[in-house]
């Protein structure tokens, strides 16, 4: 089925977003994560049921004008990490 998103729902520095099939079954959510400086920081993402799928951290090295991509695991194993030039 198709998959659309409900609107987001600010709180604080988090946003929640919610996915959904066509007949209004919950495929699953995600929650963005902001940083004091209102740059992305993580970004979890839940199956139907709840459970955490994967995780997606940003690491900034505003010396180096770069960020550190890692993608995690539900289980918080490391599935990949890249360098990647910023600014």
């Amino acid at each position: 089925g198709v998959q659309t998103c409900a609107l987001p729902i600010c709180e604080d520095e988090r946003i929640h977003s919610s996915y959904f099939r066509s007949d209004s079954s919950k495929v699953g959510n995600h929650i963005i994560y902001y940083n004091e400086n209102q740059m992305l920081e993580k970004i979890d993402y839940f199956g139907k049921n709840g459970n955490l799928k994967r995780s997606i951290t940003m690491d900034y090295w505003p010396g180096k004008s770069e960020v550190q991509k890692t993608i995690r695991d539900s289980i918080g194993i490391i599935l990949s990490r890249r360098i990647i030039p910023w600014k």
